[in-house]
């Protein structure tokens, strides 16, 4: 297989229904056989693996060895959804790089631009939601509940996933999906 379709294939893989054996041996091909491209692609599965441990160290590392100018969020999500202690020590240097760059909208205020500005409001949020999920820490679900009355919009909604709370943000914007769906739905020719 080419990289597009390993990686398509890891894509797929992750959301298998059920779970046999014969798939903790696929992936233990594709942990020893594979790049952060595959890796990433398929991390949630790896909370599949039989072997816990494993599968927890090795997401530990991905974390550790990154060499992105990116942080590797999808590992620190499924690191968080493990809840697993250790990885704290592998995920607080990015809390900690990335509150600090959280610090420049004192300065120049909120960019345009929420998703590719120059503070990592996304990065943060999340780093801190999974460091909450691991450790359930007042620190950084006050980190998180800052942004809670945020100008943008899209910061508030990041927040409140971040915690996994349906704020006012969260519950409007299912609001306005279930009406454009329930329009869509009415609107849409009879097949």
């Amino acid at each position: 297989m080419n990289e597009r379709e390993r990686m398509d294939f890891a894509s797929n893989f992750q959301v298998k229904d059920v779970w046999t054996e014969n798939d903790t041996e696929i992936l233990e091909v594709m942990m020893n056989d594979g790049n952060d491209h595959i890796w990433s692609c398929c991390a949630l599965a790896m909370l599949n693996h039989r072997d816990r441990n494993r599968a927890v160290e090795f997401l530990i590392e991905r974390v550790q060895r990154s060499e992105s100018d990116h942080p590797p969020l999808n590992y620190m999500q499924v690191l968080g959804i493990a809840g697993d202690r250790r990885a704290v020590a592998a995920i607080r240097p990015y809390y900690d790089k990335y509150s600090k760059a959280m610090e420049v909208e004192a300065v120049t205020g909120v960019p345009p631009d929420v998703f590719f500005g120059p503070i990592p409001y996304h990065a943060f949020l999340s780093i801190a939601g999974d460091l909450f999920k691991i450790e359930g820490s007042e620190e950084y679900e006050q980190a998180i509940r800052k942004y809670f009355d945020h100008p943008n919009e899209q910061v508030r909604y990041w927040a409140e996933h971040a915690l996994g709370v349906e704020g006012p943000t969260t519950a409007n914007r299912n609001a306005e999906y279930q009406r454009k769906r329930s329009n869509s739905d009415t609107t849409s020719p009879e097949r």
